[in-house]
C-alpha cells in the first residue's frame, strides 16, 4: 500500500525467507508479471509479491510489511 514502509526498499529488506519461511517466487505490477526478481528490485506501490509458504507465514507476513 502507499503508507508501506517498505516502498523504495529492495526485495532483499524483507528478508521472507528467514523472517517468514516464505519464497518468493514472482511479482506482479499492474499488468506485468516477473518472475524470480532480482533481490535488489525496489518495491513499489501496487506491487503484488508471489510468495510460497504456510497460510500463517503468509498472512503475518502481508501483515508485517503492507
Amino acid at each position: 500500500t502507499e503508507k508501506s514502509g517498505s516502498i523504495g526498499k529492495q526485495i532483499q529488506s524483507l528478508d521472507l525467507n528467514k523472517k517468514f519461511k516464505l519464497l518468493l517466487l514472482g511479482l506482479k505490477i499492474g499488468g506485468e508479471m516477473l518472475f524470480n526478481p532480482s533481490e535488489e528490485t525496489e518495491l513499489k506501490e501496487g506491487m503484488t509479491l508471489i510468495v510460497m509458504g504456510k497460510s500463517a507465514d503468509i498472512t503475518k507476513a502481508k501483515n508485517q510489511i503492507s
